[in-house]
């Protein structure tokens, strides 16, 4: 752990959105034999098939928190109507931009990830991946979680910054309120 604190840094910033984006598109690829959604020698055995449309995909993102870099170019991915995606039963689901999802910004790393959950990965795979009670996403697509290390939330900041003299830990506090 030492040497990874000790390693230097380039000043090239942290391209966050766009690493994003290229596990998005990966899980885009023609489903096949290989990964992401290729099946292993046991799983071809069990099922006969190349490749398992009902596994789903978590991605665990750890970062400083910041961004910047070139423009992933996905808008404000949740401040706009979905597509309809058809699963199992003819049930379906489209999304529609309410809060707290919806925001008025574009290109962000939330619009990203979004982006990501909100489309039909391998649009022609039966969506049939299991859902829970907070992911309802029965289609392929990225479920990501988001680590920041280091940063004061932007939220806080901000609210720092109107109430001048508020501590962090009461600044977090009226946010989460």
């Amino acid at each position: 752990l030492q040497r990874l604190f000790q390693t230097p840094i380039p000043a090239q910033g942290t391209p966050s959105r766009l690493a994003l984006a290229g596990i998005g598109n990966w899980l885009k690829k023609s489903p096949n034999a290989n990964p992401p959604w290729g099946t292993s020698a046991a799983e071809k055995q069990a099922t006969g098939k190349n490749y398992l449309s009902c596994r789903p995909n978590y991605l665990i993102f750890v970062t400083d928190g910041g961004w910047n870099g070139d423009n992933p170019k996905v808008g404000n991915a949740d401040g706009k109507k979905g597509l309809s995606i058809t699963g199992p039963g003819n049930t379906s689901y489209q999304y529609s931009p309410s809060p707290p999802f919806k925001d008025g910004y574009s290109n962000t790393f939330a619009d990203v990830a979004f982006h990501y959950w909100e489309q039909d990965l391998q649009p022609g795979m039966s969506n049939n991946v299991p859902t829970n009670s907070v992911d309802a996403g029965f289609w392929q697509h990225l479920t990501t979680f988001d680590i920041g290390l280091g940063v004061a939330p932007t939220l806080v900041t901000n609210y720092q910054l109107s109430h001048p003299g508020v501590d962090t830990q009461a600044a977090q506090s009226a946010v989460l309120a």
